[in-house]
């Protein structure tokens, strides 16, 4: 069998993303149990903790009877590091694939010829393809079309943007960035997105993001203090100047984004239990994908 390693859409490829974007949307529950993974382990490799994401790739393992094996940040970085053959040797007899979170993508890249089982980038500074997918899956559920859709970014650049930037190759909606200065996404993706004539713009204000608006990412927080993050506030002054019913999405942790007044968090305009349950969904996809043919996915 063809090892699918997934490190970015690229590695999916146009088909694979839209359908795994209309099977998460089809899923009547997304916590339903199977057999698929009963003779499967994954290890998660974490070189920094996130609660998220190891709650819900757990659960989609462990939903479809398979077998988690978790490491944190330890010694195994040093070891893949020094013994790089030996290690992948080692681990695939163990395991039949690997969840990576916390690393940057370019050495994730480089084991790509040593791997032996399937590597999938749980996230990274440079990437979280997989929580994109779930979110563009939100979008579905409420727009068919892609192209009508206009997406404000409020906040400091994270994995999360380089890869909204990255869908817009995929997805034709449109992307209007608002960061604060110096803490920009990723100059490769974005020149990438930009000269391939792709809706992907850095704007000079929250207010331009924002304004018609369908839908509104909380980005990172980058570390604000108090008084700044108080002024970058996502509240109602900015959700008067989006389109009627536009809703909110957060880009990472809830600790960790740009600052959401909490009624809008607890209003329907906040789509952050939906974007859980459809990271559940795109997990228990993309395994079907990594470990089944193309005819099964289209089950």
């Amino acid at each position: 069998m063809t090892l699918r390693h997934v490190f970015s859409f690229k590695d999916l490829g146009a088909d694979a993303v839209w359908l795994l974007v209309q099977q998460a949307r089809g899923i009547p529950d997304a916590r339903a149990h199977s057999t698929f993974l009963e003779d499967k382990t994954a290890v998660l490799l974490f070189a920094q903790e996130s609660f998220p994401e190891r709650l819900c790739i757990t659960a989609a393992i462990r939903q479809m009877s398979g077998h988690v094996v978790y490491l944190g940040s330890g010694s195994w970085r040093d070891e893949v590091h020094s013994y790089p053959t030996q290690m992948s040797q080692l681990v695939s007899y163990y395991v039949d694939c690997a969840f990576v979170f916390g690393l940057p993508l370019a050495p994730l890249r480089a084991s790509r010829e040593l791997a032996q089982i399937p590597v999938i980038n749980a996230g990274s500074p440079d990437g979280m393809p997989l929580n994109v997918l779930a979110d563009l899956a939100c979008m579905y559920k409420h727009t068919d079309d892609f192209s009508a859709i206009r997406v404000a970014w409020l906040g400091c650049a994270n994995g999360t943007l380089n890869s909204l930037i990255e869908a817009t190759e995929y997805f034709p909606f449109e992307l209007r960035i608002a960061v604060p200065h110096g803490s920009g996404p990723d100059e490769h993706v974005l020149a990438e997105a930009r000269s391939a004539g792709r809706r992907v713009s850095v704007v000079e204000s929250r207010e331009e993001a924002v304004r018609d608006a369908h839908y509104l990412y909380a980005g990172c927080s980058g570390g604000t203090n108090d008084e700044s993050a108080e002024c970058r506030m996502l509240g109602n002054d900015l959700m008067r100047l989006a389109a009627p019913n536009a809703r909110i999405l957060l880009s990472t942790a809830p600790s960790c984004s740009t600052p959401v007044e909490n009624g809008l968090l607890q209003s329907k305009a906040s789509l952050l239990p939906r974007q859980a349950e459809n990271r559940l969904r795109i997990h228990k996809r993309l395994l079907h994908w990594i470990f089944d043919n193309d005819q099964c996915m289209a089950r």
